[in-house]
């Protein structure tokens, strides 16, 4: 008998196992974080308490988006250039005050969701595409 070997082939999945459970988990841990930093920093003023979910809320949207937008360039090496510019300009402008390390981590874990979001949708496209169904479905 020859001792011939099995050949493995690569794995296609573009994103590591751990990708989905650990963006998930540090994003809503990031906005946690933001939350708790903006109702300790307010917790006596109604007025800022009751603005600083909303300015939150923005914050996380605008972390997805350039996330998002990133993860769709073919060249990676330029998303990661975005994000970190991103984040750069919003430390140099926010990090001095308890609000702005609290928008930080809002940018932070809407960036972290809009990555789980994207692992998540890759790995369910080859599922669907098995079933027949079209590729935008979702």
């Amino acid at each position: 008998m020859t001792d011939t070997r099995e050949l493995r082939l690569p794995d296609e999945r573009p994103w590591p196992a751990w990708a989905l459970p650990v963006s998930a988990v540090a994003g809503v841990g990031a906005l946690g974080a933001g939350l708790g930093l903006a109702v300790a920093r307010y917790w006596g003023d109604p007025l800022p308490l009751a603005i600083a979910p909303v300015l939150l809320v923005m914050a996380a949207g605008c972390g997805a988006a350039v996330v998002r937008r990133a993860l769709r360039h073919e060249r990676r090496t330029y998303a990661v250039t975005e994000v970190a510019v991103v984040l750069a300009v919003a430390a140099v402008l926010y990090a001095g005050s308890p609000l702005g390390r609290a928008v930080l981590a809002a940018l932070v874990g809407g960036g972290l969701l809009a990555t789980a979001w994207a692992v998540r949708s890759e790995r369910r496209q080859p599922t669907k595409m098995q079933n027949g169904w079209p590729s935008r479905s979702a």
